[in-house]
């Protein structure tokens, strides 16, 4: 546990809580925080520690412009796959109307042929 992580509920329903790192909390967990560590601790057991109590509304707040910055990068990406898929999509048309053209053609030329030696 370092000094700053969140400290949500264990969900054992005996007191115990888990220090949850900034940068790994989730949504969901933003609704339990009970409060933030003070201090840092190497033991992975229980331990009592100092922590302020509740939680600090500018925390929500920037992780949700991460999540909404993430979101606009996402939608972005979206969208140019969309564009691809648009372009992908008038490449296959013509090259559908290229083979068609060219099918044609060879048949033609199989008839004129087949013309020219009878």
């Amino acid at each position: 546990m370092r000094e700053g992580d969140y400290i949500i509920p264990s969900g054992f329903e005996d007191g115990t809580g888990i220090a949850v790192p900034p940068e790994l909390m989730t949504a969901e967990e933003y609704t339990r925080v009970v409060g933030r560590s003070w201090e840092d601790s190497n033991n992975f057991l229980e331990k009592l520690v100092n922590c302020a109590v509740g939680l600090n509304m500018k925390d929500v707040a920037v992780f949700l412009e991460k999540t909404e910055r993430k979101n606009r990068e996402l939608e972005a990406l979206l969208e140019q796959l969309e564009m691809q898929t648009l372009d992908m999509e008038t490449y296959r048309q013509k090259i559908s109307e290229f083979e068609e053209i060219m099918n044609h053609k060879n048949s033609k030329h199989e008839l004129e042929k087949s013309t020219f030696n009878n």
